[in-house]
């Protein structure tokens, strides 16, 4: 976290603003009342999709901890490297499920069951 202590604003038009406990990450407090801010870098990390025995045309989801993620937020969610040919056939997706949770899933669209684990890049926004 990193906190930035900021001087007092003056405008015409909404006399005097004291901005304080600036944290850089999602919040700040103006006049003493919270205020979320939305990071336009937002929250990234990577994660690992465990394999599965899925069977073809199934799905599966799985869940991940991301401290900070809201519902409503978008998930960009990208291949860390290079995935196996185990993921040749299959489809994925992410979003914010509940806050702090990102949830995948994966759909397998090819005629042999089973994937491979595979790394991945997320950033929510």
């Amino acid at each position: 976290m990193i906190r930035i202590a900021l001087p007092t604003i003056t405008t015409n038009t909404f006399g005097t603003v004291t901005v304080s406990d600036f944290n850089a990450v999602n919040s700040l407090a103006l006049n003493g009342s919270a205020v979320a801010l939305k990071s336009e870098l937002g929250i990234s990390q990577q994660i690992t999709v465990s394999g599965s025995a899925l069977a073809p045309g199934s799905s599966t989801t799985q869940d991940f901890t991301v401290t900070g993620a809201q519902t409503g937020q978008t998930v960009d969610m990208t291949p860390a490297g290079q995935l196996d040919s185990s993921w040749d056939f299959l489809s994925y997706y992410a979003y914010v499920s509940t806050a702090d949770t990102v949830t995948v899933q994966v759909t397998n669209n090819g005629s042999q069951p089973g994937f491979n684990s595979g790394t991945f890049n997320v950033t929510v926004k």
